[in-house]
């Protein structure tokens, strides 16, 4: 074929097309648009401006259809001061001109940007241009350039041959080479770093040399180079992280640096061809299956001083090997470490190897002598597991703990007495550290003292922190040998804490509480311990008594003043418990983060209680009991109110609350039995009102702001005082109960923003009416439930300080009646507008005037100044849609304009006005919403998608990725909600997700991803796992599965009843052991009405759940199935109950009412139901008395309340 080459350069500089994984043809609309661009904003695009060599980032003058370019190169800018240049080639074939790129030059000083994996750089501002052009068969890097980006070249560099480095070269990001094609690497020394699979799957790469200066291989760096037959590691090399070298079928050799410390787990996983390799004796960290599938290792050598274990399946599968030398320095084998050696015939095992886990050997056929030391411990497991054994001498005396049980005891709360035996001369160290946590590294230079060999030593453990730990005791030798042993005091026999009578006294590791006279001061910096205590009220005497567990009796008569100091941040559980004459309290008033639970409970002679700004925590209970109290304020800076007192008693004494702005949420009960509290001023920033959070309280009247959507269920119950409620604009929902039983309420002004009235919000309201506007919800609600109804074409809103005090309605030409205030001393009050002739709806101002003197001028005070009028302009794409007068201090009402396919808002805010604006229109594009409901059903020979129709969708795209692979491929573009994969291979697993695309005037609009869908075609199979929704699966029946553990991060989760897998349905019956273990985002938990086992540990620690709810049909919880979750709150258990394991429910510290329903229950284990010190039980009546004795005997906590219902 002949070519008749041009060697033409293309002349412009394109339009590069930006999307992330496929081909801009495939966002074509049809109407020949080339050139397609994503943007927030259809009206306004950004434009790039031009460098200092006028070269722009991007742009659209190309050569016309037919024509060559007289310019020789793109130019494409790809970093702040870094450009790429394309260097094309035109060559003509059959007549027809013909067109392709030969190399590509990165120049200029500086970084080049990094990429993500939907093509764009994190702002999402700079599109890869590689990803659309290539690189061609040469890339040449210039001197000036510093870094690489990552998935700068990824996927899209498949011809590239070589490589020319630069010297000042010293990044290589993420995934920058991914699957390119050279075939030789040389990195300059300048490179002092390389990302996680940076040169991964070039599979036409065969030699390797790092740079020098490299310290660090990552994550899968080179895995799958299946070319790769010599690397040349630097000598300065630290770590080979995971799979680094995964893969490498042709490597034949490599020799580790004698500094190497660490090898990822399978860092030279399936290198088929490595025939041998010796390992350093600098390492110190080996992950598992190191060298697995290795099957032509035919060698390992250990360096002399060798002292790292054997991980687990670090040698599987090496088939070739016959004969391996353990060196003295191993003291343990894990499980599978030879596994499947087929030819392993004999293996020399050290002398001081004490472990050889289970497995070790299996599938090792061959394997028929163990050499070793006489008296060895390889010499007792080649005898257990009938392995014949040969002896190369006596077992040299190792080092080793004995006895470390035996006399171990508290001494007191923070003193732990361990005694342990050496059989060698040597010396010890203690250390501790978290309780479960990893062991701490051996410190060769710490001695606390010396041990005679066979002469028990006593350490003395005397600062034992209030958390809990592990304590080890190191023992070494003269010969630089050690060893270490576990002790993990039993903390639920830990004496208390000693009460102070003296002073100083330690109430924090950094905070020291002194005492002179009935002054209590503390000083220091930090968080204060947490304590141990109780509070109750006599139901006979109604006296309150308390319990503080660091603070005698004398002492806390004693306190009638507390003053913490700045620097304090935390004041703990129980700490001021009981100080009945405290009378006054003195706040650090820039460090106090968190005030905890029952900390000032039964403080029953304090009146005030200011919290200062900064607060961000105020704990339950934490002014239970305090009946003195008569003023509380609460900062900004305390988003949520707790219930502080109690939901039952109240403080029966408190008149005032200071509620901040910027307070958001108030809890269940928070100001419910407050009697004397007649008014309550509600901030503009609350959101969020809890259950019962007012009733039962003494206010006459109540405005709520219109930043609260939601009256909640029995917020106002009972608030038998209550005549005014007044509703701000914005409020949607009234739920059940909301007003219930509130027998004195006059009325309630409802605006035409509520659309959701419970029928039994006003359950006990005999003679209201409900004031809104004509024609609204609240007019359709009165007359549908029979209650009178006032109304009007107008609304007027009268306020007093800026705070909505009544809203009434008339007619045109009608008059309102303004509400009374109550009186200002000095002051008259009258209105800024006429209510008397309603032409509008108005705004009307209370105003002020104070009283003549007797010098004959009076001073107006206008809350906040309403006589001037501003005039606010509504600009629309330029154009005045509308202009009005409002005054000052009122919103403007905005114009009702609508645009085809974009949502609107507003460039400024005109809730208050202030001065002359104006505002204008801002379009958003609506772009398509996530795919929901994504479902994936396989049968014998394809899979077929589906999901939820998704609004402002032109079409769909269809994302694939199949197990092994790192990357999606679009496999489909459809405007049906239905796919069916065809070209799915039996037996491989694969991977869906689904993005909506909108077209829009030329534009595309890409929605978020979906969830993900995992199956494969073929019959699942009893053991299978398989992964839906949040959820990862295992079939344990033809017709049940059980869930694992999460597929993905998720606060709320929701285990269904069902679940529909490979096209057939499942019923989920069981929650695997340690399925969600030490799990930190779980908050809420429901449990679907087919699970029926909670497995052992399933919920163990897991610090962030607060609530649970059971399935109807759930009839065991496993052993430490909840144990240890603080903020889990009130639990119900269904009637289905049968077994409660041991310590199920063991120190829930939150969980104050716990529910157990029907008559099943026959077994509860061990502390089972050990919950916390102040919690009750709730047993029904039938079963009460068998319930509490079952109960009693399993072991619960002395103050446990048991009540029957």
């Amino acid at each position: 074929m002949k070519k008749k080459v041009l060697a033409f350069l293309l002349a412009s500089t394109m339009v590069i097309e930006p999307f992330s994984v496929t081909n801009a043809a495939d966002f074509s609309d049809g109407m020949g648009q080339d050139t397609v661009q994503f943007s927030d904003d259809a009206e306004d695009v950004p434009e790039v401006e031009n460098d200092d060599d006028g070269v722009d980032q991007f742009s659209t003058n190309t050569a016309g259809e037919g024509e060559l370019s007289k310019s020789e190169e793109k130019t494409v800018q790809v970093g702040e001061k870094v450009n790429a240049t394309f260097y094309y080639e035109y060559y003509e074939e059959y007549g027809i001109q013909k067109k392709v790129l030969k190399k590509t030059i990165i120049s200029g000083t500086g970084d080049m940007w990094d990429y993500l994996s939907d093509g764009y750089d994190i702002d999402k501002i700079h599109e890869n241009p590689f990803w659309e052009m290539g690189v061609g068969k040469e890339l040449i890097i210039e001197d000036g350039v510093t870094s690489i980006g990552a998935n700068a070249f990824s996927g899209h560099s498949y011809d590239l041959m070589s490589i020319t480095w630069n010297n000042t070269l010293e990044k290589i990001g993420n995934t920058a080479f991914y699957n390119c094609g050279i075939k030789e690497l040389i990195l300059p020394d300048s490179v002092k770093t390389i990302g996680k699979s940076s040169f991964a799957n070039c599979r036409e790469l065969e030699n390797v040399k790092l740079s020098s200066n490299l310290k660090s291989i990552p994550e899968e760096a080179f895995t799958s180079c299946k070319k790769i037959k010599k690397i040349e590691l630097p000598d300065d090399l630290k770590t080979i992280e995971i799979n680094a070298f995964c893969g490498c079928q042709s490597l034949e050799t490599v020799s580790l640096p004698v500094n190497l410390e660490k090898l990822g787990s399978g860092a030279f996983n399936d290198c088929q061809k490595l025939q041998t390799i010796t390992l350093p004796r600098s390492l110190k960290e080996i992950g598992i299956r190191v060298f697995y599938g290795c099957n032509r290792l035919l060698s390992v050598e250990f360096a002399d001083g060798y002292a790292t274990d054997i991980t687990r399946g670090m040698f599987g599968e090496c088939i070739s090997l016959s004969s391996v030398i353990i060196p003295m320095g191993v003291r343990k084998i894990e499980r599978e470490a030879f596994g499947g050696c087929l030819r392993l015939q004999e293996i020399t095992i050290g002398s001081n190897v004490d472990t050889i886990e289970d497995a070790v050997f299996s599938g090792c056929n061959q394997l028929q002598l163990i050499k070793g030391y006489k008296g060895s411990y390889a010499e007792t497991y080649a005898k257990n597991n009938d392995i014949a054994f040969e002896s190369i001498g006596n077992v040299k005396e190792t080092l080793q703990l004995r006895n470390i049980y035996c006399e171990w005891q508290y001494k007191e709360h923070s003193k732990v007495k361990i005694g342990c035996t050496s059989n060698k001369d040597g010396y010890y160290y203690t250390t501790y550290v978290e309780k479960g946590s990893s062991a701490p590294d051996y410190n060769a230079s710490k001695k606390d003292g010396m041990v005679k060999a066979n002469n028990p030593i006593y350490v003395n453990i005397t600062d034992l922190p209030e958390e809990e730990v592990d304590i080890y005791v190191f023992v070494t030798d003269d010969e630089r040998n050690y060893t270490s042993v576990k002790v993990t005091p039993d903390y639920d026999t830990r004496p208390e804490k000693p009460l102070a009578t003296t002073f100083p006294v330690k109430v924090g590791e950094n905070i020291v509480a002194t005492l002179e006279g009935d002054i209590l001061t503390l000083t220091g910096n930090g968080a204060m311990y947490d304590y141990t205590g109780e509070c109750w009220r006599d139901d006979d005497t109604y006296e309150y008594y308390a319990i503080n567990q660091w603070l005698d009796k004398d002492t806390l008569l004693k306190i009638k003043k507390i003053v913490i100091d700045d620097g304090i941040t935390q004041i703990g559980n129980f700490a001021f418990v009981g100080c009945t004459n405290l009378q006054e309290i003195v706040f650090p008033q820039n460090t106090l983060k968190k005030i905890k639970n029952y900390s000032f409970s039964g403080c029953t002679s304090l009146k005030e209680f200011d919290i200062p700004e900064g607060v961000e925590s105020l704990g339950d209970s934490s002014l239970y009991g305090c009946t003195s109290i008569e003023r509380i304020s609460f900062p900004s800076t305390l988003k949520k109110i707790p219930c502080f007192a109690n939901e039952v008693e109240g403080l029966p004494k408190l008149k005032s609350v200071v509620l901040a702005e910027g307070i958001e949420k108030i809890a269940d009960g928070a100001f419910c039995h407050h009697k004397n509290l007649k008014t309550i001023n509600l901030p503009s920033t609350i959101k969020e009102i809890g259950e019962y959070s007012f009733d039962y309280s003494g206010f006459v009247e109540i405005t709520i702001p219109s930043n609260l959507k939601k009256v909640t269920r029995r917020a106002f119950e009972g608030d038998t005082n209550l005549k005014y409620v007044n509703l701000e604009d914005g409020v949607t929902i009234i739920e059940e109960d909301a007003f219930r039983d509130c027998t004195q309420l006059q009325y309630i002004s409802i605006p035409e923003s509520v659309t959701d009235i419970d029928a039994l919000a006003f359950n006990g309201c005999p003679n209201f009416y409900i004031k809104g506007k004509k024609g609204s919800y609240a007019e359709k609600y009165a007359n549908e439930y029979m209650i009178p109804f006032r109304t009007g074409s107008y609304k007027v809103i009268f306020k007093n300080n800026g705070r909505t005090v009544s809203t009434e309605y008339a007619d045109k030409n009608e008059s309102v009646t303004p509400p009374s205030l109550e009186e200002k001393l000095g002051y008259i009050l009258s209105w800024d507008a006429d209510y008397t002739n309603i032409q509008e709806d108005m705004v009307i101002n209370a105003v002020w005037t104070k009283k003549d003197n007797g010098g004959g001028n009076t001073t107006i005070i206008v809350s906040p100044s309403e006589t001037n009028k501003y005039t606010v302009t509504f600009k629309d794409r330029g154009e005045v849609i509308k202009t009005e007068k409002v005054k000052s201090g009122d919103a403007a009402e905005y114009p009702f304009i609508t645009r085809s396919g974009y949502k609107l808002s507003w460039d400024k805010d005109f809730s208050k006005i202030t001065a002359n604006i104006t505002v204008n229109a801002v379009w958003t594009v609506i772009k398509p919403a996530k795919v929901t409901s994504l479902v994936a059903e396989a049968d014998k020979k394809s899979i077929a998608l589906s999901w939820d129709e998704t609004e402002y969708t032109s079409y769909y795209l269809v994302y694939r990725k199949a197990d092994g692979e790192t990357e999606y491929t679009q496999v489909a573009k459809t405007t049906k909600v239905l796919w069916t994969d065809s070209k799915a291979v039996p037996g491989i697993q694969y991977s869906y997700k689904v993005v909506a695309v909108r077209s829009l005037e030329g534009k595309k609009y890409q929605g978020a991803d979906s969830d993900v869908v995992t199956t494969k075609i073929g019959t699942p199979q009893i053991g299978d796992t398989y992964s839906v929704g949040d959820l990862n699966y295992k079939l344990t029946g033809t017709k049940e599965v059980t869930v694992t553990g999460l597929a993905k991060v998720t606060d709320k989760l929701v285990i269904p009843s069902s679940v529909t897998i490979s096209g057939k349905v499942y019923k989920v019956t069981a929650i695997q052991d340690k399925a969600f273990y030490r799990n930190e985002d779980i908050v809420n938990v429901t449990i679907g009405n087919n699970v029926v086992n909670v497995g052992k540990y399933a919920f163990y620690q897991c610090s962030g759940l607060e609530t649970v709810k059971f399935g109807k049909r759930v009839a065991i919880i496993n052993t430490c199935a909840f144990t240890q979750c603080p903020n889990l709150e009130n639990v119900t258990l269904p009637s289905s109950i049968r077994k409660i394991g041991a310590k199920a429910f063991y120190q829930c510290t939150s969980i104050k009412i716990f529910k157990i329903n029907g008559s099943a229950l026959e077994y509860v284990g061990k502390k089972g139901l050990a919950i916390n010190k102040t919690v009750t039980l709730r047993l029904p009546k039938k079963s009460y008395s068998s319930y509490r004795k079952l109960i009693k005997a399993s072991s619960v906590y002395v103050k446990t309340k048991f009540v029957k219902f």
